[in-house]
């Protein structure tokens, strides 16, 4: 039997996870709304599709983050996921309060991002404020 260690995730992990699932879900959006362009039915208003896409990446992060292996599917293929900081495991509320702060940040320019470049530092806001870490898994 193999026994796990966790360590924080590094920077540049999380931020391609973030791109990855980002992609995953936004893809498909992209992709309808291109076909709106060139159709001669009614279609979709953008406002509409845009708030159908920030539910969609909602839902994603929050169920896939908050139940079973509490990663997305990027941090599932980079070997991270989520946790509370005590070595729970997550659930749904933790991930919601975590995806909501994680809105915030988007507001202070990344600044909760920045910050894990300071060395020893490597948590960022959203992850203090939920009392989560985002660990990467190590034999």
């Amino acid at each position: 039997m193999r026994k796990l260690h966790y360590v924080k995730a590094p920077f540049y992990k999380r931020v391609l996870a973030y791109i990855l699932d980002t992609l995953i879900v936004g893809v498909p959006f992209i992709m309808l709304d291109i076909s709106t362009l060139f159709s001669d039915y009614p279609t979709i208003p953008r406002e509409v599709l845009v708030l159908i896409q920030q539910v969609a990446l909602l839902l994603y992060f929050v169920i896939l983050e908050g139940t079973g292996t509490n990663s997305t599917i990027a941090k599932g293929w980079l070997g991270l996921r989520v946790i509370k900081t005590r070595g729970r495991e997550m659930d749904l509320t933790t991930s919601l309060s975590r995806y909501l702060a994680k809105l915030l940040i988007w507001v202070t320019l990344m600044h909760g991002y920045f910050r894990l470049l300071v060395p020893g530092v490597n948590q960022a806001i959203q992850d203090e404020f939920a009392g989560c870490l985002v660990v990467e898994e190590v034999e």
